[in-house]
């Protein structure tokens, strides 16, 4: 995993989550899935998270952008869950 992560916080937290736009669209790829969703995060004066994933449930790449408490999230992920105990993404009957 890579998580590279840069925010400046307004110094009193305010707990308010607005959620304004979310959407998923299937890729020509087998199991993996994009999706972009805006929200409004009053904790963030400005953020950056670069979040990338191998070997664990719905891995992939994830950006999010963040100014003025606005967030910005872009994710390309794959829809299986990882089986730990075999080491390979797990099958849909769940063995």
């Amino acid at each position: 995993m890579i998580n590279l992560k840069f925010a400046i916080e307004y110094p009193l937290t305010r707990v308010s989550f607005n959620h304004i736009f979310n959407r998923v669209w299937s890729t020509p790829f087998k199991h993996k899935y994009l999706e972009l969703e805006v929200f409004q995060d009053c904790d963030h004066l400005l953020h950056f998270n670069f979040n990338w994933t191998t070997r664990c449930d719905h891995a992939g790449v994830k950006l999010e952008l963040g100014l003025f408490g606005y967030e910005l999230t872009f994710n390309l992920y794959d829809s299986r869950h990882w089986d730990y105990k075999n080491n390979t993404w797990e099958t849909p009957d769940g063995h």
